[in-house]
């Protein structure tokens, strides 16, 4: 049946180009691709192998992100284990009293309890301990399916002719080819080396400092360990560019700032948006339609006033996290937007999944400006998924994890989001969105001007970490599975460490593989 169909388009495809409209030339392009991709030209034993090799992969992701999912793996840790950390993050967690008496705080695996004692544990051992408890998570019913996901999507890669299944992936992409993508990687790791560099030596020299001062100087090693980073950056920010994370915290209310961030967007892309009241999946998630403001105002000078003449999309905000749920930031579209053979268009509607710190009994829910940054981000990606006018669906915004195919080219779907953080930071766009929960202060100048200057500090470290891991997925998709002499987790660790420098976990049982959804969606 796929054969036919594809037999079918194959040779319209052979017909006269001239009479076709560009965009049907392009669906039929795209489509034919697809179908190319999913076997159509093999024989029926290869589809049949094909369907077999694909259909087992689709269970192992499914089961990697499920377990990502529904795992409740938890640390418990002293208030003198926590020293540093900040009273506004302790009073949200779970307290715990074992039978020796001894009072614990329950610190779970969810972004931002990881993020808090990373930033804020005074004692190296509590954020160690807590960054190898990550990195164990899911390790033994995760690490045996990507090495499985790993070895299956070769084969099917070479069943379809490709060398392996990074070709297969950037086939489709702007890269095109593993060449470019490593020419490409090693350009930029060359270019930033002496920054770099710097970068990891203004850290080093905090952290001897801190021995010095704690009396710890004789289990100074002269390394940077992966749990110090974000420790010493914290540091280096309060001290050198008297940026105050937790101050500053404060300031960036959700509540504000996502009514703050809609109103920049609104400005930015002539959009309304309007909230819809219901319940939904879980009682903090909300809905908003979307409307062409632009568009309503010019329709009313002529007369046309009805606004749902001009809504051009739905979007939820699934903001916090929960048992069971997705435990990374992004946006799913559910629905794109396409004209339908009725010639009616149907409105996209996509999701807007966080994972940010709840509301505490005293304290709504606040964000730091690297949060704020993320969610200025991800509703970039909305007002993508929400601004497309193509006749097909698949010319709309989407990305790995949905259902439907898309001709958006994966190395591609970041730049837009990328492009638009630089809002973030604007002096007059923090002005807007910073506001003292409690005064309503604006947020101060002397602040703005110091979180400013924070804007490309340590970026040679920070690109070096991305290069690493986009690295390491290249590498464990490029090989023959069967001729990788290292596991995955050596090879992370030796790959990583070569790239950064930073010394990774080296406990028994670790495997970063094993926490990165990126991994399991191929």
């Amino acid at each position: 049946m796929v054969s036919d169909v594809y037999a079918i388009l194959d040779e319209l495809n052979q017909t006269s180009k001239t009479e076709r409209d560009p965009e049907v030339e392009r669906l039929l392009q795209h489509t034919l691709r697809l179908f190319q991709r999913h076997g159509a030209a093999l024989s029926e034993q290869d589809q049949q192998k094909l369907m077999k090799i694909r259909t087992e992969i689709s269970g192992l992701e499914l089961d990697f992100q499920k377990a990502l999912n529904e795992d409740t793996t938890d640390i418990l840790l002293t208030a003198e284990e926590l020293e540093g950390c900040t009273e506004a993050w302790l009073s949200g967690l779970t307290k715990v009293r074992k039978e020796d008496g001894v009072e614990y705080y329950k610190v779970t695996m969810k972004t931002p309890d990881i993020l808090n004692v990373g930033r804020n544990a005074i004692l190296p051992e509590t954020r160690r301990r807590v960054a190898v408890t990550y990195r164990q998570m899911c390790v033994p019913v995760n690490g045996p399916r990507v090495e499985s996901l790993i070895r299956l999507r070769h084969e099917a890669a070479t069943l379809l002719g490709y060398k392996n299944h990074a070709a297969f992936q950037l086939d489709i992409n702007m890269a095109k080819t593993v060449e470019t993508v490593d020419t490409f990687l090693d350009t930029i790791l060359s270019s930033i080396s002496d920054k770099l560099k710097s970068d990891k030596q203004v850290l080093l020299d905090l952290k001897r400092e801190e021995y010095e001062q704690r009396g710890w100087s004789s289990k100074f090693d002269g390394e940077l360990y992966s749990w110090d980073v974000r420790y010493y950056q914290e540091i280096l920010f309060k001290e050198r560019y008297a940026v105050d994370n937790s101050l500053i915290q404060e300031y960036f209310e959700l509540n504000h700032v996502r009514d703050q961030i809609m109103g920049v967007y609104s400005k930015i892309f002539q959009l309304r948006f309007e909230q819809i009241p219901g319940k939904y999946w879980a009682d903090d998630v909300t809905l908003f339609a979307v409307y062409d403001q632009k568009a309503q105002d010019e329709a009313g000078e002529s007369g046309q006033k009805d606004p749902s003449a001009f809504k051009i999309g739905y979007f939820y905000l699934d903001l916090f996290p929960r048992p069971g749920k997705y435990a990374h930031q992004c946006v799913v579209p559910l629905r794109p937007s396409y004209v339908s053979s009725s010639g009616e268009r149907m409105l996209p509607v996509a999701v807007n999944v966080g994972n940010l710190s709840r509301p505490t009994a005293d304290r709504p829910a606040m964000l730091k400006h690297s949060e704020a940054n993320t969610f200025f981000h991800e509703f970039g990606h909305v007002c993508h998924a929400m601004s497309s006018r193509a006749r097909y669906s698949l010319f709309n915004f989407s990305w790995s994890v949905v259902p439907y195919p898309t001709s958006l080219a994966m190395d591609f779907l970041e730049v837009p989001s990328i492009m638009l953080e630089n809002w973030l930071w604007e002096p007059t766009v923090l002005k807007r969105l910073g506001r003292h929960y409690k005064t309503g202060e604006e947020l101060p100048d002397d602040l703005i001007e110091s979180l400013v200057r924070t804007r490309k500090v340590l970026k040679g470290l920070l690109f070096s970490q991305q290069i690493a891991v986009t690295a390491i997925d290249m590498k464990l998709h490029s090989l023959d599975p069967n001729q990788r002499q290292q596991s995955i987790a050596d090879l992370w660790k030796s790959m990583s460490e070569n790239i950064t420098g930073i010394k990774l976990e080296n406990d028994p049982g670790v495997n970063p593989a094993c926490q990165l959804y990126h991994i399991a969606m191929g």
